[in-house]
């Protein structure tokens, strides 16, 4: 989605102080042939990639180490270290199994 589209869609404006920051925007958007807002918002979309890539790891994570609470089931680091070694062989290992 561009980032007008994405702008439309959502509605909101958000007016922030840049400070010194606007005149190297400015600079850069000149080199690129782009605008300081164009810029602000590739920043943005790139921020809320990571940032959401970060939450749902974690989220992730989190899930994980409640069901191993609740369950038990986990994989050695040495089958998975040996699992993941032999990927790069001529002949891999199958995926460890879970045990208690």
């Amino acid at each position: 989605m561009s980032h007008s589209a994405r702008h439309t869609a959502n509605g909101g404006t958000t007016s922030i102080k840049l400070g010194d920051r606007k005149a190297i925007l400015s600079e850069i958007a000149a080199s690129k042939s782009r605008s300081v807002h164009y810029l602000v918002l590739e920043a943005v979309d790139h921020y809320l990639t990571r940032e959401t890539a970060r939450l749902d790891f974690l989220r992730e994570a989190n899930d994980s180490l409640r069901q191993y609470h609740e369950t038990g089931l986990h994989t050695s680091s040495h089958d998975m270290d040996a699992w993941m070694d032999s990927l790069f062989s001529d002949s891999p290992l199958p995926a460890p199994s879970c045990r208690k």
